[in-house]
């Protein structure tokens, strides 16, 4: 799902619809999905930092969120223990 962003309420919906269609998807579909947008939220709220703090503009990382970013889609990575010729 998206980051939050910092372009105000219309995009914001935009973009909440926007995610809800990629969870629905993933439901639908069995897909995992990598949801930031939520879990980008209560980081904010656990360390009662606003969007500013993450973010260099309206919507790009600052290095902090940039870290943010990283380790919300690092948890979906594992390695495979297959051998590649198996896939």
């Amino acid at each position: 799902t998206h980051h939050l962003d910092d372009y105000g309420p219309e995009r914001t919906a935009v973009r909440e619809k926007e995610s809800q269609v990629r969870r629905a998807l993933a439901e639908t579909y069995g897909a995992e999905l990598v949801e930031v947008r939520k879990d980008w939220a209560r980081y904010l709220d656990q360390h009662e930092l606003g969007l500013a703090d993450l973010l260099s503009d309206s919507i790009h990382h600052d290095a902090h969120g940039g870290e943010l970013w990283g380790a919300l889609q690092a948890r979906h990575f594992a390695v495979q223990p297959a051998d590649l010729d198996e896939w």
